[in-house]
């Protein structure tokens, strides 16, 4: 078996989830052409159909699902790995993913702020979840919450809330 390329196990994937051609092409910004490729050499090399697929439907095969749970987890922890390195080029050690309510984000700016003065050596990612009313069961996400702090690798930096009353505190020249 020749070597498969990252972009071609990201066809894979993207097709064994959406089952659609057109809407992998679109999600991936590539080409039908490109897809319909990718899916042919990965087919070739495994000596086996990997879809099922007619002018109408496109199916994953059982040979296609054992390979999409295989690599679905590789992909992930690839992924996660050279967006590591990508940030440790940057002199990034961490990361803090933040997910906040859209009613709060101006209030806490200045904690954030603070936060990137005093840890330039982690990455914080802001994210907006969605409102009270339409949130899932922490459960069906994995056990967070939606307000949950979540650190990457390495020495988490003290991020409490005694710790942001000190950054708000600081920042008013207390």
């Amino acid at each position: 078996m020749g070597l498969v390329e990252l972009r071609d196990i990201e066809i894979f994937l993207t097709l064994a989830e959406e089952l659609h051609f057109g809407r992998t092409s679109e999600r991936l910004h590539v080409s039908v052409a490109r897809v319909s490729q990718a899916i042919k050499k990965q087919e070739r090399a495994i000596g086996a159909e990997l879809f099922a697929r007619n002018s109408h439907s496109v199916r994953l095969t059982r040979l296609g699902e054992q390979l999409r749970d295989d690599l679905r987890h590789l992909h992930q922890g690839l992924t996660h790995s050279l967006e590591r390195a990508r940030l440790a080029a940057r002199g990034k050690t961490g990361t803090l993913r933040v997910s906040l309510f859209p009613a709060n984000i101006q209030e806490l700016r200045r904690y954030f702020e603070t936060f990137r003065a005093r840890h330039p050596q982690w990455e914080l990612r802001l994210r907006v979840s969605a409102l009270p009313g339409s949130v899932r069961p922490a459960t069906q996400r994995g056990g967070r919450h939606p307000g949950h702090l979540a650190a990457g690798r390495g020495a988490r930096p003290n991020c409490g809330s005694a710790a942001l009353r000190r950054a708000e505190d600081a920042g008013r020249g207390r």
